[in-house]
């Protein structure tokens, strides 16, 4: 079984989300780098989050994104102390700040279903 290669965040990322599988998207403003688990990383030794990819974002999307973990952020009954199977976790870089939100919470689906639809648009 051969490891996919994992791509580097670009050096200007703003926002990062780690999805409940450990997917990983690095967004900037005119990029956003998805960066999957492998089989070979995941519990289960099958599991595979996809192709990496690095994918161009228009400024309504990378302002929707932003939105999107504004969102996140304030909707605080989502928030989790401890990360858990299936908990996503997102990351503010300018604020150095890291908040994990619960799987089945609307916030997070939204989040987690909206950055998706960029890898899923590449397959």
């Amino acid at each position: 079984m051969i490891d996919a290669a994992t791509l580097p965040p670009p050096p200007d990322w703003t926002h990062r989300y780690a999805d409940g599988n450990n997917n990983t998207y690095y967004i900037a403003a005119t990029t956003l780098v998805y960066s999957p688990i492998s089989a070979l990383q995941s519990s289960s030794g099958y599991y595979s989050g996809g192709q990496p990819a690095t994918l161009a974002l228009t400024s309504v999307q990378y302002q929707a994104i932003l939105l999107l973990f504004e969102q996140a952020k304030t909707a605080v009954a989502a928030h989790q102390d401890q990360r858990t199977k299936f908990t996503s976790v997102l990351h503010f870089r300018a604020l150095h700040q890291t908040i994990l939100l619960a799987h089945q919470t609307d916030t997070n689906q939204n989040l987690q279903k909206y950055l998706n639809s960029f890898v899923t648009k590449q397959g």
